[in-house]
C-alpha cells in the first residue's frame, strides 16, 4: 500500500485561483480498497496485474479531474475506449509501467468518490460489461445510454442524455484511430456531438503516443523536435497554463515514495507529453 496524499481541485475563486483540498491519506486507504474488492469480485483472470494497474491509474486519474475542475465544466460526457484486445494487461510484465490510454477509465470512479466539482456522464451501451464499467457501477457513476461503443470519426453515434442536461465538455478517453496515417478534423467531431451539448462545448481529445514514450525513455524528456501525426487537425485551446498549475500541485513532491513516478509527475517534465498528447478543441 502506498503512503500518499494528493490535492484535488475543487473550485476557481472570483480572482482566478484556485480552491484545493488534501485527501487524507484514510480516504484514499478506503478509496482503493473498495476498487481492490471490487475487481475481485469480478474477474481472478489476471488479477495481480488488474490490482496493481488500477491502483496506479488512481493518480493520474486525480490529475486529469483536476483538469476538468480548473476549467469549471458542469456537465462532462466521458466516451470510454474500448479495444481491449489491444490491452490484455494493465501494466507491463515486471509490474513497472502502465500500458498507456487504459488509466483514464479510473476518472468517473474517483470523480464520483471524491464528489469532484464537474458532473461525469459516461455513455456505455445496454450489456456492456468490463472491468472498469463494472468498477464505475459499484462507485454509482452516472451513465448515459449509447448505441454503441464509439470509435473515432463515427458519425452516426448517438448517446441519451439525462433530460434538460447538456455537456459543456466531452472527453474522449485514449480512443486509437484506424491507423497511424488517418486523422480526422476536429470540427467534423465536434459537429456530431453538438446535438448533446451546449453550443460552446469543448472537445477533449487525449491519448499517450508511443513515439512520446520511447522518446522519453531515450533521454529526450522534453521531445525536443518530436512530433506524432495528427490525430485531429483544426484550432486548438491553449492549455499551458492550467496543465502546469495541475502538474505542480496534484500530487506531493515525494509522491508514492516512487522516485520514477516523482521524477515524471512533477515540476515540468511531464508538460510537454500533455501539450503533445492532450489537445482540447
Amino acid at each position: 500500500m502506498y503512503d500518499t496524499m494528493y490535492n484535488i481541485v475543487t473550485g476557481v475563486n472570483d480572482d482566478r485561483s484556485y480552491r484545493v483540498s488534501l485527501i487524507p491519506e484514510l480516504n484514499d486507504y478506503k478509496f482503493r480498497n473498495l476498487v481492490r474488492e471490487r475487481i475481485k469480485g469480478y474477474t481472478s483472470t489476471l488479477l495481480t496485474d488488474k490490482i496493481l494497474g488500477t491502483e496506479r491509474h488512481i493518480p493520474q486519474s486525480l490529475l486529469l479531474n483536476n483538469i476538468l475542475s480548473a476549467k469549471q465544466y458542469q456537465n462532462v460526457l466521458f466516451v470510454p475506449s474500448f479495444r481491449n484486445t489491444l490491452y490484455p494487461r494493465m501494466m507491463d510484465e515486471s509490474y513497472i509501467l502502465n500500458v498507456p490510454n487504459i488509466n483514464y477509465h479510473m476518472m468517473p470512479c474517483t470523480n464520483k468518490y471524491y464528489e469532484l466539482p464537474s458532473n461525469m456522464y459516461v455513455a456505455y451501451p445496454e450489456g456492456h460489461t468490463s472491468v472498469y464499467h463494472d468498477l464505475m457501477d459499484g462507485f454509482g457513476v452516472n451513465f448515459c445510454r449509447s448505441n454503441g461503443m464509439y470509435t473515432m470519426g463515427d458519425s452516426a453515434y448517438e448517446v441519451s442524455p439525462p433530460e434538460g442536461v447538456k455537456f459543456d465538455c466531452v472527453f474522449l478517453a485514449g480512443h486509437p484511430m484506424p491507423s497511424e496515417d488517418i486523422y480526422f478534423n476536429a470540427e467534423d467531431i465536434k459537429n456530431d456531438f453538438a446535438p448533446y451539448c451546449t453550443p460552446d462545448f469543448d472537445l477533449h481529445d487525449v491519448r499517450r503516443r508511443s513515439l512520446y514514450k520511447e522518446e522519453y525513455l531515450r533521454g529526450n524528456p522534453h521531445l525536443n523536435n518530436v512530433e506524432a501525426p495528427p490525430r485531429l487537425v483544426g484550432e486548438t485551446k491553449d492549455m499551458t497554463d492550467v496543465f502546469t498549475y495541475v502538474l505542480e500541485n496534484s500530487y506531493r513532491p515525494d509522491f508514492h515514495g516512487d522516485e520514477l513516478l516523482t521524477d515524471m509527475f512533477t515540476g515540468y517534465k511531464m508538460l510537454p507529453h500533455f501539450q503533445k498528447s492532450y489537445k482540447v478543441y
